[in-house]
Formats: C-alpha cells, structure tokens, sequence
C-alpha cells in the first residue's frame, strides 16, 4: 500500500504581510514512527532554485535555515495532518509548493501534492504628471504609472464633465486623480483600478 496525500485546493492566495494555510493531508496504514514530510517551493522568481520551507522527520519538526525560518509552523500535529501555515507572506513567496510524505513501509516512493501560493500586492499611489502647453487646441500629454501591484493594476483614464472640481483622494483601495492641464481643458480623471 502507498501513503495517500490530498491537497483540497490547488491554489491559494494572500495579501502580502498575511499568514496563510497551505493544505495537505494524508493517509497511512503502516506506523507513523518513520515518517517524513518535506515541504519545498519553486519560487516563481526562481523556478529552478527550489527550496526546502520546513520538514517532519521521524518525530522532529526541522525549520529550514532559508528565507522561511521562523515564519513557517504545521498547522496540526504532523503525525495527524501536514498543512502548515506560512506567517508574514513576502512577495518572494509566490510560487509552487510541494508536500512530499513517506512513511516506510507503507509504499516506497512518496507520495506528493502540489499547491500554487500567490502574494498579492496592494497598488501603490500611481505617479502623474502632464507634458505640453495645454493651450486650446494644443496636444497634452498625461501620464501615469503605478509601481507596484500584484495582480498588476489597470489604469483607466475618463473625461470627466466641465465644472466638476480636481481633486486626489483614495478610499477602499482605489486611487482616484483628476488632472487639469490649464483652463479651456477638458479634465481628466485617472481610475486606478
């Protein structure tokens, strides 16, 4: 007989700075005194580096001496469940995870789950500015670009009615910019999305 893992969802997501269950369960029939779990990640930066985020081995939990000491734990007793909770989630961790159980004799390859973590990234304040005379019937150029955010923001850009005032503001996580080139303009206002 070989030992069953299971994985309930292949793919979860955190925000940045979060912590974060990662599933695994298993099952066996043979006594658990050797067993061994083993989670690794192929980071999505550096899908051919992988790297070993904690193990279970034969009764000892093993923290790795990577960039995940101290903010990885097993969610349960690791005899019983294999999951284990990833605390102050980095961008760096996107990626996919590897739960990896043997338990000899209980089948002699191990057996494993996969699991894809994505961190997302709240998007920063974008950056604006205009280019151009902003004389009627001139060119002006508007630009704008945000640094960050994951998944990668959409910016809209809509003409907004004569009259209505420029202002910045930002709430529930959008960013809203109108900009005023010079008066005879139309106003924009850019929807950071």
């Amino acid at each position: 007989m070989a030992v069953k893992v299971g994985v309930n969802t292949p793919s979860v997501q955190v925000t940045r700075g979060g912590s974060v269950l990662l599933p695994c369960s298993f099952r066996t029939t043979a006594a658990i005194n050797r067993l061994n779990i083993i989670w690794t990640v192929s980071p999505l930066l550096r899908p051919n580096q992988p790297l070993q985020v904690i193990s279970y081995e034969q009764g000892q939990i093993v923290e790795s001496l990577s960039e995940y000491l101290g903010r990885v734990t097993f969610a349960n007793q690791p005899s019983q469940d294999a999951s284990i909770v990833l605390n102050h989630s980095r961008e760096s961790d996107t990626g996919t995870y590897q739960c990896t159980v043997t338990n000899p004799p209980d089948g002699a390859t191990p057996n494993i789950g996969l699991l894809g973590l994505t961190v997302l990234v709240p998007p920063s304040s974008p950056t604006c500015f205009s280019d151009g005379p902003g004389e009627e019937g001139g060119s002006v150029r508007l630009r704008c670009w945000v640094k960050e955010g994951i998944p990668t923001p959409r910016i809209r850009w809509e003409k907004i009615p004569p009259g209505s005032q420029p202002l910045i503001s930002t709430q529930d996580g959008y960013s809203h910019l109108q900009v005023t080139p010079s008066s005879g303009c139309s106003i924009f206002r850019l929807l950071h999305l």
